[in-house]
């Protein structure tokens, strides 16, 4: 009898002990995942506007992804039709054929210039150090098959992006 009773205890103490860790392992998982969920969020928040997608999509897609635009000028490009449009968050967009040709992004929030090669990567590229840089201007050639991508600065904070899709662009 005494030995049932021992064999019970244990029985019953590997069970809770078993539970308990199991309890620990969960606890370890849904920390993991919200260290995980966080770095994503950090991660995401990088990119601001994605220029490099929105350089790649029609005037419809674009219409579709963002809404119609807040206002629209009738502007011409070497004696081409150039609809420009602009939106409440800063982006605007010449188009011509019904592409974006040229692609103005003004940030709405404050975005400081800490490390230059990161500047890209705010707007939808790959991070990579500009081909040319001064305190007021830098500018990647040919990024992400695009002619020209430019960040403006003014006092080490950016006033706006400048994409230019094609040469015959510029």
């Amino acid at each position: 009898m005494k030995n049932l009773s021992y064999s019970v205890i244990l029985v019953l103490t590997l069970i809770l002990s078993a539970c308990s860790g199991t309890e620990a392992n969960n606890e370890n998982e849904e920390k993991n995942a919200q260290q995980n969920t966080e770095e994503n969020r950090e991660e995401k928040q990088e990119v601001i506007i994605d220029l490099n997608t929105i350089g790649s999509l029609t005037k419809e897609e674009i219409h579709s992804k963002y809404g119609e635009p807040s206002t629209t000028e009738n502007t011409t490009f070497d004696s081409a039709e150039a609809p420009t449009e602009k939106y409440e968050n800063g982006l605007e967009i010449m188009y011509i054929n019904g592409n974006p040709a040229r692609i103005t992004f003004t940030p709405q929030e404050e975005v400081k210039i800490d490390e230059k090669s990161k500047l890209a990567k705010m707007v939808g590229f790959d991070e990579i150090k500009p081909d040319f840089e001064n305190e007021f201007t830098n500018r990647w050639e040919g990024i992400g098959g695009y002619y020209e991508l430019s960040a403006h600065a003014d006092n080490g904070k950016v006033t706006f992006f400048y994409l230019i899709t094609n040469e015959k662009y510029k």
